[in-house]
């Protein structure tokens, strides 16, 4: 080969390994951004789940209170 051949080769070469690098680091950082929105998302079905279970149970204690207030209302009537 003549020397501008190989030093097209050697540069194609270059350039390739630059870009396949360039192309693992998007990728490392796109597969961390997807990651945290998974960590993220979560976290905020976990916190609004505890939320929801624990407006269910003042709910049913809410409905105790009033269902003993009921038969104590009762047992003053008769």
């Amino acid at each position: 080969m003549t020397d501008f051949q190989e030093q097209a080769v050697v540069a194609q070469r270059a350039n390739l390994d630059f870009f396949f690098s360039l192309a693992a680091t998007m990728l490392e950082g796109e597969e961390k951004l997807v990651r945290l929105n998974l960590d993220m998302t979560k976290t905020s079905f976990s916190v609004w789940y505890q939320q929801v279970q624990d407006g269910l149970a003042r709910k049913g204690a809410a409905a105790e209170a009033v269902e003993k207030a009921a038969k104590a209302a009762k047992a003053v009537k008769q």
